[in-house]
């Protein structure tokens, strides 16, 4: 469980993209590349999708984290 979200964090952050991935799954092939032409192109697919629901959760966790962080402050000073 410790790698995948040491993978997923580094996923997250930005440490790989898209071609990093598609290398992953085809070597040297670019990710445009890959999938014109690519054989197995539906775990890239899936990859994909994966990371885009898990950065759409992290965006949301920090929106929430900020309008709460706000709210505290506002509080403190009232």
């Amino acid at each position: 469980m410790a790698l995948r979200h040491a993978v997923l964090a580094a996923l997250l952050d930005g440490e790989y993209s898209g071609y990093q991935l598609a290398k992953a799954f085809d070597g040297d092939a670019d990710e445009e590349e890959f999938l014109r032409r690519g054989e197995r192109i539906g775990p890239y697919l899936t990859c994909l999708r994966g990371l885009a629901f898990e950065q759409g959760h992290r965006n949301w966790c920090l929106r929430i984290a900020a309008v709460l962080r706000e709210r505290q402050t506002t509080s403190a000073e009232q």
